[in-house]
């Protein structure tokens, strides 16, 4: 019987294997078992709640008047265009600073490599709040980037650093860096070192080498790292409130305030569905994009 199945069509074959070994079978419904909790997770923690959250920003004189109200606001819409503006700037900027420091992070001895990466991924350990704090410091005017450049002659007075999109994207950008120096040391890592030699033998200068060959290698790394920060960057609420100030909202900040001083909660969630849409259609874009294989061209 065994014989006679290894000499069958391949379609014929597997099912034969599945005849003589049932286990595969119990194997994939135990497999399917152990995602059940998961699914169970995700439906408490994270489907309900949204549902939540929809239905709450349909309540109103009309079904949806919250989403109308919004779309009509013209500071609402202003919120959500800086909210998204500055986000795509931090990303940006990130991706401009990891990219050469991956780089020369590959260009360093293992152990030294190794000390520089842990050095930059070490802000995670400590919390996004005490970086604020810490900024907030810095900028201020009696800070002590204010009292450096009045102490040195640079300027006569302290310059307003603070609360505005300056101190925003700069206390955003040191606070989620590390979200884009891992995926993009990642990428610069798996470069096989015969593939730029090779390209360096044909007579490639470092800019073409890394224009034809390091860059389309990173590009999913890069696009990784620019998703998740991008993603992160929408929903930021502490970094600007603290340096942003009054004037300078994002929409996590709008939404708080709708909550906590009108008590608004159907324009509060119709904000939020909204920007839940948006890291959605993100999301979605990303898994498009990471389908895409890079090809290095000499």
């Amino acid at each position: 019987m065994t014989l006679a199945a290894d000499n069958a069509p391949a379609p014929r074959r597997r099912k034969a294997r599945a005849k003589l070994y049932p286990v595969h079978r119990v194997r994939d419904r135990f497999a399917m078992m152990l995602g059940v909790p998961a699914l169970l997770v995700l439906g408490v923690f994270f489907l309900v709640p949204i549902g939540g959250l929809i239905a709450t920003s349909f309540q109103g004189p009309t079904t949806f008047a919250s989403y109308e109200r919004f779309m009509a606001s013209r500071a609402a819409i202003t919120i959500l265009t800086n909210t998204v503006l500055v986000a795509a700037a931090v990303t940006a900027i990130c991706a401009v600073i990891a990219v050469p420091f991956a780089l020369a992070v590959r260009a360093l001895p293992p152990l030294a490599g190794r000390i520089v990466l842990l050095a930059a991924v070490l802000p995670l350990w400590i919390s996004s709040l005490v970086r604020t704090y810490a900024w907030l410091y810095m900028l201020s005017r009696e800070g002590v980037l204010n009292a450096g450049l009045v102490g040195s002659g640079i300027v006569a007075e302290p310059l307003a650093l603070l609360f505005n999109w300056g101190a925003v994207t700069v206390g955003m950008v040191h606070v989620l860096l590390p979200y884009m120096i891992l995926p993009v040391h990642n990428a610069v890592r798996a470069i096989p070192t015969e593939l730029i030699r090779a390209a360096q033998s044909l007579g490639a200068g470092p800019a073409r080498v890394f224009a034809t060959v390091v860059l389309p290698l990173i590009g999913r790394g890069v696009a990784t790292g620019a998703l998740i920060v991008f993603v992160i960057a929408l929903g930021f609420y502490i970094t600007p409130l603290m340096l942003g100030g009054r004037t300078n909202v994002m929409l996590a900040v709008y939404v708080d305030t709708i909550v906590n001083v009108t008590l608004n909660w159907p324009n509060a969630a119709a904000a939020a569905v909204i920007l839940v849409l948006l890291v959605t259609a993100l999301l979605a874009a990303g898994a498009l994009i990471a389908r895409l294989r890079p090809v290095a061209k000499l």
